[in-house]
């Protein structure tokens, strides 16, 4: 993708909480997120540093229900950690916090865990590596459909559904 066109970074998220306090304690103790502005229900906070910084909102609001995977909702969100070690690290970490994050998944072009927070919340964290030029030169990224192994003998069934897209440059 030429770089006009590529998505530099997401700056942050907003989630919706029925209850504040069990989400924030996570944020803070766990991730080590730090409170920036709180305004009625609207909490807002900063985790990262440098390069890495990510805004999180949180809205708090009692009459919503309890956070359930459906149409239209967001499945999880990500965080990301350099490599293998940093990520053993915070499996160790959010373990001695009384949550259970799964084993190490290997994605292909990343390794993730996830645990759930009180608020019904779904975490990830991912290494940056192995990286997506595991398969894929560097000046090739983006120039055509790539799929980690396993998704490979489904790949006619995915070109079918996939609409077809142009992007100027590109073709």
């Amino acid at each position: 993708v030429p770089v006009e066109y590529a998505i530099k970074r997401l700056y942050g998220v907003t989630m919706n909480v029925p209850v504040l306090d069990p989400t924030v304690e996570v944020l803070r103790v766990v991730l080590g997120a730090r409170l920036i502005e709180s305004k009625e229900n609207h909490h807002r906070f900063m985790i990262g540093v440098g390069n890495d910084e990510a805004e999180v909102n949180i809205i708090a609001d009692p009459s919503l229900p309890h956070s359930r995977q459906s149409a239209g909702s967001v499945h999880h969100i990500a965080w990301r950690v350099k490599d293998d070690p940093a990520e053993e690290e915070w499996q160790k970490q959010i373990t001695e916090r009384g949550f259970t994050p799964t084993e190490v998944i290997d994605r292909f072009y990343f390794h993730s865990i996830y645990f759930r927070e009180p608020g019904g919340i779904l975490y990830e964290i991912a290494t940056d590596n192995p990286g997506f030029t595991v398969d894929e030169l560097p000046e090739k990224l983006g120039s055509a459909l790539v799929l980690p192994p396993w998704y490979e003998p489904h790949r006619a069934k995915i070109e079918q559904l996939l609409p077809s897209i142009s992007i100027p440059g590109i073709g």
